[in-house]
C-alpha cells in the first residue's frame, strides 16, 4: 500500500515525506515499465475505512477534516455508498472513509521481476529528489536493484 493518510502518524515530517513518495511512485514505476519490462501494476484506487456503528462513523467524520486539512483527497459514503462500492462488506456497515487518491503496487512483481530483469545496470528514478545510480557489474547471474536517495536538507 502506497497509504500515506491510512498509516495515522502525528509526525508531520514524516506524513510530508509519505506524500512525496506517493507523488512521485508513478513516475518511479513509468519509468521502470519503460527500462526494464516491468510492470508493478500501480493503481491508485484509494483506500476505504469502514465504520460498523454510529461510534465509527463519527471518528470517521473527523479523520476526514484532518485529512482534507493536511491535502488529501478525502470522500464520507453513507451505507448505501459504501456498499455500492464494496458489495461484499458486512450489511451492517453504517458508513466508510474513501481517502480517494492513496495507492497500491504488486511489491513481488516491483522487486522480484526487477532484481531478474536488471542485468547490467541498475538505475533509481530520476524524479523529484531521486538521483540517477551510476551502471553496476555483478558477477552473479542476478543483479540486485540498488538506490541512491538524496533527500533536501530541511531548513
Amino acid at each position: 500500500m502506497l497509504a500515506p493518510y491510512s498509516e495515522a502518524t502525528d509526525d508531520d515530517a514524516m506524513l510530508a515525506l509519505c506524500c512525496e513518495g506517493l507523488a512521485v511512485f508513478p513516475g518511479f514505476v513509468d519509468e521502470l515499465r519503460e527500462r526494464v519490462g516491468v510492470d508493478a501494476h500501480f493503481v491508485r484506487g484509494g483506500a476505504l475505512h469502514v465504520a460498523l456503528d454510529a461510534a465509527r462513523f463519527a471518528q470517521l467524520q473527523a479523520l476526514a477534516d484532518v485529512h482534507r486539512a493536511s491535502g488529501a483527497i478525502v470522500r464520507l459514503l453513507d451505507r448505501v455508498e459504501t456498499l455500492a462500492r464494496e458489495p461484499l462488506i458486512s450489511r451492517s456497515v453504517v458508513g466508510s472513509l474513501l481517502i480517494e487518491d492513496e495507492a497500491q503496487v504488486d511489491n513481488r512483481r516491483l522487486g522480484a521481476r526487477s532484481s531478474r530483469r536488471v542485468r547490467r545496470s541498475a538505475f533509481v528514478s530520476s524524479a523529484s529528489t531521486i538521483s540517477r545510480s551510476r551502471p553496476m557489474l555483478d558477477a552473479s547471474a542476478d543483479c540486485e536493484l540498488h538506490a541512491a536517495l538524496s533527500m533536501p536538507r530541511s531548513s
